[in-house]
Order: structure tokens, then C-alpha cells, then sequence
């Protein structure tokens, strides 16, 4: 058998399965509109000043903590991050609720390092909802 007949039988085999299951699921997947539609569903976040909201607890140990407080205004661009207006140096907001402060693992000769600069791409903002199990 040529190698070329060997990879027609794989994909048939290992990828016809896949492309089915693929195919039935589309249905359901387009179905649930509401991650675009704004319906109830695990897109609606708070819309709660910072020091309004609990913190979950972080889902494992050394997780990045979730944003518990809107962030609709923030700016996150090479010029400005509006979230080190607060948590670089943990701001007391009101009495006995004090901004997490950015920590050390963060910083580079007293500078935010540029692979945490973007504080989106590990801190997810959580939602108000129950998750929902599919």
C-alpha cells in the first residue's frame, strides 16, 4: 500500500468521526445566541465600582485573581494602563478596602515587565451568574 492510500485511510478513519460530531453539534452551537445577544448567559459582568464587589476565590493555587469590577472605562494601550492607576501600588479606594497591589513576580528593574504589562490576557473579568453545566 502506498503512503498516499495510508493517509486518504487515516483521515477517513480518524477525521470522518470528527467532522460528524463537528457537524451535528453546529446546530446547538448556533442555537445558543445569547454570548451575542446579551441575554443571560456567561457575558454579563458587573457593571459595580471597584470596592462594590466580593472576589471569587481563584478556581487553583497561584491563579491570577479575577476582576470583580467593571471595567468598561479602562484603558489598556502602549501608552496608558489604567488598571496600574489603582494596583501598582494598591490604593486604598475606602476605608479597609485596599486595590490588590501588582506583585513583584510582575516587575523587571522596577518596571512592569511587557509580557504583564496587558493585565487581560491572564486576569478574566467573572461574571455575576452560575456557571452552567452543558
Amino acid at each position: 500500500m502506498r503512503s498516499k492510500d495510508c493517509k486518504s485511510l487515516i483521515l477517513i478513519f480518524f477525521l470522518l468521526p470528527t467532522l460528524t460530531a463537528c457537524a451535528e453539534r453546529k446546530e446547538m452551537t448556533l442555537a445558543r445566541k445569547d454570548f451575542l445577544a446579551g441575554k443571560p448567559g456567561p457575558n454579563i459582568y458587573s457593571d459595580k465600582n471597584p470596592g462594590e464587589t466580593k472576589t471569587l476565590k481563584r478556581p487553583y493555587k497561584f491563579s491570577p485573581p479575577f476582576i470583580p469590577h467593571s471595567i468598561k472605562a479602562d484603558i489598556i494601550n502602549a501608552n496608558i494602563n489604567s488598571c496600574l492607576e489603582c494596583h501598582q501600588e494598591g490604593l486604598e479606594l475606602s476605608q479597609g478596602h485596599v486595590a490588590t497591589k501588582v506583585p513583584f513576580s510582575h516587575y523587571t528593574n522596577s518596571k512592569i515587565r511587557g509580557m504583564n504589562y496587558n493585565c487581560l490576557q491572564c486576569h478574566v473579568h467573572q461574571t455575576e451568574e452560575k456557571p452552567r453545566v452543558f
